[in-house]
């Protein structure tokens, strides 16, 4: 994906800053790095571009060179002197699980309700063989099944600092919901505990139902 976007700044006739040092690479990261496998929507991109550019326009001159599937909605630049924001910034993140169409309304709340009764619902951390199983109903702050644009979701809010981070494809494992091979998990919203006064960029807070 860095790649994508370092080939869309520059065809856009915006220059990426580059680090020093014997291996110079582009300035440009994500803050909060999308864990494999999962789409998004709310993904804040740090890049630092040569010369004075106008945020309003860095949309409309980069976009028409990103493939599908990747589009900045809208750009932000940080007065002279401010330090990039920390990946801290943001506290929690939404998750839509899509489990497809074979599961009903009915069957998804036994398992939420079924999931929320429990006070310790143990599964590895990460998808791989050797890590640690944890606890993670305390994780998850918020679940309930909602209508989504495709069909029936469920909804959770997780921590994305650490050690508190897990991939959400576990919780999907904990709720014991068969898919089937057809999970989809998009994150739809990064949330953010700070006052709005001391935001580097402007944010929004999106309630979460719970």
């Amino acid at each position: 994906m860095q790649d994508a976007f370092i080939h869309a700044f520059t065809a856009a006739g915006l220059v990426v800053h580059k680090t020093h040092g014997k291996h110079p690479k582009p300035r440009l990261a994500s803050l909060v790095p999308l864990p494999a496998g999962i789409t998004s929507d709310c993904e804040v991109l740090l890049v630092a571009v040569e010369g004075p550019v106008n945020p309003a326009e860095v949309p409309a001159r980069v976009n028409p060179h990103l493939p599908d599937g990747l589009r900045i909605e809208s750009a932000w630049s940080l007065p002279p002197g401010q330090a990039p924001p920390p990946p801290t910034l943001f506290a929690r993140a939404e998750y839509e699980f899509h489990f497809g169409d074979t599961t009903s309304r009915a069957a998804l709340e036994q398992h939420v309700a079924a999931f929320l009764a429990r006070d310790d619902v143990r599964v590895p951390r990460r998808p791989t063989p050797t890590a640690p199983k944890v606890n993670v109903r305390p994780l998850v702050t918020a679940l309930q099944v909602q209508d989504g644009h495709d069909g029936l979701t469920v909804v959770a809010c997780l921590p994305l600092r650490t050690p508190d981070s897990i991939h959400p494809a576990q919780v999907a494992i904990a709720l014991g919901i068969s898919a089937d091979g057809s999970l989809r998990i998009h994150r739809r919203a990064m949330l953010a505990d700070m006052p709005r006064e001391f935001r580097p960029f402007p944010l929004e807070r999106r309630p979460t139902n719970g």
